[in-house]
């Protein structure tokens, strides 16, 4: 995460017209994300303000004494930094960012902004500023950032295209799925514990993943 390629990153990308001020952005994701707390006052997202850290094997979320909002909302710099950004280079810098490890000792999550992008789409090529939120899988899955970006920030409601039916049992099914559930459960848990083996990614040496 941290060093030589990144792994499990999440990308959205947006499109604003004309030209969209970084301080603005800074200031209104610190006070929908950042800041965001629950009525009894407790952040809602901690974890953007955190770094994960190994303890005797395992990983944990760790309080960032230094998070600064500039290092995480930031104008790109990098390969294919030109004055103007075409619909020609924009894949060439995902890529980029693709393969960008995230800071040490910060929150695995930023937002990277660059303007005058001229999309082939738009005839009449006005400039427009290009954001992409970039974030580590451990921080938040698809449904968690999408929800964060439309519900929190855009102030969307999120809908679902569709919805789980979780059927009807009867109640002789539902005893019968519980008392087998009873029976199997020491026989699982011997087979566990003797041939079990750790596949948390977590725990595999760097070389290896």
């Amino acid at each position: 995460m941290f060093t030589k390629r990144t792994r499990c990153p999440i990308y959205v990308s947006h499109v604003v017209d004309n030209h969209l001020h970084v301080e603005a952005l800074r200031q209104f994701f610190m006070e929908s994300a950042v800041l965001r707390r629950f009525p009894n006052g407790k952040l809602q997202s901690p974890e953007l303000q955190q770094t994960i850290t190994s303890w005797f094997g395992y990983l944990f979320w760790q309080w960032d004494k230094n998070f600064k909002i500039e290092n995480h909302i930031k104008f790109y710099t990098g390969p294919g930094k030109t004055d103007y950004v075409t619909d020609e280079e924009i894949p060439e810098i995902m890529k980029e960012l693709s393969l960008r490890p995230f800071p040490l000792g910060q929150s695995p999550w930023e937002i990277w902004m660059w303007e005058n992008a001229r999309l082939a789409r738009d005839p009449q090529q006005k400039p427009k500023t290009i954001c992409v939120f970039r974030c580590h899988h451990s921080l938040a899955d698809g449904y968690g950032i999408l929800r964060l970006l439309v519900e929190d920030i855009a102030k969307q409601r999120l809908t679902l295209p569709f919805s789980l039916d979780r059927g009807h049992s009867s109640a002789f099914k539902k005893i019968w799925t519980f008392s087998k559930m009873l029976l199997k459960a020491p026989f699982e848990l011997i087979d566990m514990s003797i041939s079990s083996w750790d596949f948390n990614e977590w725990h595999i040496p760097e070389q290896k993943l």
